[in-house]
């Protein structure tokens, strides 16, 4: 396929994978403490009708669970749609050596976004409070170092095991 004749791996859409989500849990965490502060407001704002207190609180429940979800979804899609590309692109084994190498970069990058997740959340009680509220998104967090490095082993083993790698 003359498309992707020029590229010789994608090893890095793991960084990249590993950048987005970590910035959109960390966009989702804040977004759900202003609407829970905001809710927090028109709860005891007495001029309120009942309808919008009701409905605020219900929104706030449906946007935990969905980004939640969302989260995990976008997790996997990602390793998804890399495994699916990796299968076109042309490699050869000298990249699986610099892959490595760029697995321990990553291992490091992912370690120093945990230690910044878990500060965020020993900090601030109600970042904390909003993270205990969701099922996948803290789990996700806590275990991206392994998430990053099962991605780079699916998508390393989809590059190099088909028939007609370059040697």
């Amino acid at each position: 396929m003359k498309l992707f004749k020029n590229k010789k791996g994608n090893i890095e859409d793991v960084m990249t994978s590993v950048s987005w989500i970590f910035l959109l849990v960390v966009i989702i965490i804040f977004g759900s403490n202003l609407l829970d502060k905001f809710d927090t407001q028109i709860q005891a704002n007495v001029h309120a009708t009942d309808e919008s207190k009701d409905f605020l609180t219900k929104f706030i429940g449906r946007y935990d669970a969905a980004w939640d979800y969302g989260i995990i979804f976008l997790a996997l899609g990602f390793i998804i749609v890399s495994a699916l590309a990796a299968r076109f692109i042309p490699s050869d084994p000298i990249f699986l050596a610099i892959g490595t190498i760029f697995i321990i970069f990553i291992v490091f990058m992912c370690a120093i976004m945990g230690n910044v997740w878990d500060d965020m959340m020993l900090n601030n009680a109600d970042l904390a409070a909003r993270e205990s509220s969701m099922t996948f998104l803290p789990f996700l967090m806590d275990n991206l170092i392994g998430y990053a490095i099962i991605y780079f082993v699916i998508v390393g083993y989809i590059l190099y095991s088909r028939k007609g790698s370059e040697t």
